[in-house]
């Protein structure tokens, strides 16, 4: 006679649960390498998207403004002032000679912006004559690439035509320009790369 060992019983209703295996750190130490590597990859890119962006944001702001100064000088029946300077005491961040910009629209030719504002002023308001301020560290890594003076007369016209050129620290440039009746435009300067699905024309 046989002799039958003990069996196990399995209780009805209830299938064997199966054998649950979890990672192993080789895998897990594979699957971050594999993670660190697409974004090491990755990180070039979004960063030259994101100056991209920035660049785009402050060309369109400075025409914005242009635009909003040439209507406003219509309307109050008084000539503005856009002025953008160029700062090369080397305070800003930026490449050489373009480390720090601002621009402002005033009612005075003496109200310009300051590219390295006054510690002391702790955020005092803008002088009266001011009707705006930008300053570069609104848009980080972003150069003027030139100084730009417009006076807008109440008629619609300009003192002179007049252009600016700003760029991103991957060398995106853009241009803001000025025409003779006050009207601007944005566009991409000879010799400059273009940006994705031709959003601006050549100049």
């Amino acid at each position: 006679m046989n002799e039958v060992g003990p069996c196990r019983h399995r209780k009805p209703g209830r299938p064997e649960q199966p054998v649950r295996r979890g990672l192993t750190l080789l895998e897990v130490l594979a699957t971050l390498a594999i993670l660190a590597v697409v974004a090491a990859m990755a990180l070039p890119s979004m960063s030259a998207l994101q100056q991209r962006h920035r660049l785009v944001a402050a060309a369109e702001t400075l025409a914005s403004d242009l635009t909003e100064a040439r209507f406003e000088a219509a309307r109050m029946g008084q000539a503005l002032h856009v002025q953008a300077r160029v700062d090369n005491s080397g305070m800003g961040q930026g490449g050489p000679g373009n480390t720090g910009w601002c621009w402002a629209v005033s009612t005075q030719s003496q109200c310009g912006c300051s590219t390295a504002p006054d510690p002391a002023s702790h955020g005092a308001s803008a002088p009266a004559c001011q009707l705006k301020q930008v300053q570069a560290s609104e848009y980080p890594g972003i150069s003027l690439l030139a100084p730009l003076q417009v006076l807008l007369a109440p008629q619609g016209g300009v003192g002179a035509v007049a252009s600016t050129e700003l760029q991103s620290r991957h060398g995106d440039r853009l241009r803001v320009e000025v025409a003779a009746l006050g009207r601007n435009r944005i566009c991409v300067p000879a010799g400059a790369k273009a940006l994705p699905a031709g959003r601006y024309a050549s100049c």
